[in-house]
């Protein structure tokens, strides 16, 4: 009985150590933000507890579908030729035979060059081995390790030990996959998507010119029959210095929005970027009797972005918000905070007290060229502000939603993925 017991209490004690060197592991890899830094950590894990020389881990190429790509490489030294190729397609017999077991298999070298696959219940040595990460019941990584032949007395491993440590990582992994699918879309995706948006900028472009170059034509065509008459000279010439300025806004708008093709993504402090962003409109708001009160939750996690793209969208909603309020005074709230959502996100909410927007307006907020500036012809917009947020803050995997009571005011709220 005693030495039952004594083999029991080891036992216990293997499981607990291990579960305990798996928690360390998930929180090492749960702090990292790099997929190929997650990678490598995630493939030198298995071949510690399998004493394997070197090995490979290849992921779901998003690129091309139906093809897994080498994302991290760690052979030995005296591995001098990598012993599979840097891609392989579902139909290579070790993915083929992944994809359908989803377990753990061994496989080995034929003399004639072929692959012998097989499904082990344990690991001994002399053996290269090959192990699948599931995510949502579908393969998305998938570990290959070469076996060290000078190794001869490590113990066989129970294969559930190493499930674990898999399903640990490709839960890590598709959380960072998912993110870089989001925000890091090919050039020739994010140009492509631009150019759609741009046709359609293109001809609301010249829908919204009509009226005012007909107004300029007909003042040109006027002008010389009524050259005398002061009170037409002037009232007309208003009229079109107006909308040559509608026009000048238009075309600068547009362009602003073309400029932005090739984001420049780093982890920022979105807080930072507020308080810049505040730092400009400062002077506008307080001309207009405006108070600005910030909440802005310190240590925020970081977000991958291009600072100068966000930046220029926050500074449209901002001032959205801002010309809400007219020249009544009023206040302008900003907050940040941690999301509720899993993954983690961050969190913008900017809020006015000014004259708030109808059901039937808050619908086509987010359109190109639909504006409710139409109170004041000094202050009307071209209605390409919020079009061009909503278009950054997407390619960013953000999101941004709009609450509005009329009378009352608008809150816009704004997410981002955070990094950490």
């Amino acid at each position: 009985m005693s030495a039952n017991r004594a083999l029991n209490n080891d036992a216990d004690q293997a499981i607990w150590k291990f579960l305990d060197y798996v928690h360390n592991f998930l929180q090492d890899i749960g702090r990292q933000t790099a997929l190929s830094v997650v990678a490598e950590r995630i493939l030198k894990e298995f071949m510690i507890w399998t004493s394997c020389r070197g090995g490979f881990l290849y992921v779901e190429d998003q690129d091309a579908a139906g093809q897994y790509r080498v994302l991290s490489l760690a052979t030995s030294e005296a591995d001098h030729q990598p012993f599979m190729p840097p891609l392989l397609s579902l139909s290579h017999p070790i993915v083929h035979q992944l994809t359908h077991d989803r377990d753990i298999v061994d496989w080995t070298v034929r003399d004639d060059g072929s692959l012998a696959i097989t499904r082990p219940s344990s690991l001994p040595m002399r053996a290269h081995w090959a192990i699948p990460l599931i995510s949502r019941d579908r393969m998305i990584a998938f570990a290959l390790l070469q076996a060290d032949h000078n190794v001869h007395n490590h113990p066989s491993l129970p294969t559930i030990w190493l499930k674990i440590i898999a399903q640990g990582g490709a839960n890590t992994l598709t959380v960072l996959m998912n993110r870089e699918s989001r925000i890091s879309l090919q050039p020739s995706d994010r140009r492509t998507e631009r150019l759609r948006s741009l046709e359609t900028l293109a001809s609301g472009f010249a829908h919204q010119i009509r009226n005012p170059l007909t107004s300029i034509k007909t003042f040109i065509q006027l002008a010389p029959e009524r050259k005398d008459d002061a009170a037409f000279l002037q009232e007309f010439s208003q009229v079109v210095l107006s909308d040559i300025y509608r026009i000048e806004r238009l075309i600068t708008e547009i362009l602003d929005y073309s400029r932005f093709l090739e984001p420049q993504l780093a982890e920022e402090d979105v807080n930072d970027i507020i308080t810049s962003c505040l730092y400009l409109l400062d002077s506008h708001a307080r001309s207009r009797g405006i108070v600005i009160e910030q909440q802005l939750t310190p240590d925020l996690p970081t977000v991958l972005l291009d600072r100068q793209h966000v930046k220029h969208a926050f500074v449209q909603v901002l001032s959205n918000s801002l010309d809400a309020m007219n020249s009544q005074g009023g206040i302008l709230r900003i907050r940040t905070s941690i999301g509720e959502s899993s993954p983690r996100n961050v969190r913008i909410d900017i809020q006015d007290t000014g004259r708030g927007i109808s059901p039937a307006d808050l619908e086509h907020i987010f359109d190109p060229f639909y504006t409710t500036k139409h109170t004041s012809r000094d202050h009307e917009g071209a209605g390409l502000g919020l079009f061009m947020a909503h278009q950054i803050i997407q390619e960013h995997g953000g999101t941004i939603h709009v609450h509005s009571e009329e009378g009352i005011g608008t809150t816009f709220c704004i997410t981002f993925p955070a990094v950490s």
